[in-house]
């Protein structure tokens, strides 16, 4: 049983993990809890096998953080946009 799930999971495991469509990333951007329980479940008995979702997590959860802190400094900076445009808009009509 051991060799099985060594070859079916560890000799495949970047392949599963990285499938652009539904490896682990995907299932991280589709929130598809029961999947990535069920994976959990499949790589935790192996020996360091949760190693390479850790990291595609941290890296899921960098980008994630990223991609939010972009989104507020655009928010901010079209609130500036506005702000100025509106001031400058009354400094002309007084």
């Amino acid at each position: 049983m051991q060799k099985v799930q060594n070859e079916l999971l560890v000799v495949v495991a970047k392949q599963l993990l990285e499938k652009e469509h539904s490896g682990f990333r995907a299932m991280l951007k589709d929130d598809k809890k029961n999947d990535l329980s069920r994976m959990y479940g499949l790589y935790h008995p192996i020996p360091q096998g949760l190693e390479p979702l850790a990291n595609l997590f941290k890296q899921h959860i960098l980008e994630e953080g990223v991609s939010l802190i972009k989104q507020t400094d655009t928010s901010i900076n079209q609130v500036h946009i506005l702000f100025d445009h509106f001031t400058w808009s009354r400094k002309i009509r007084c």
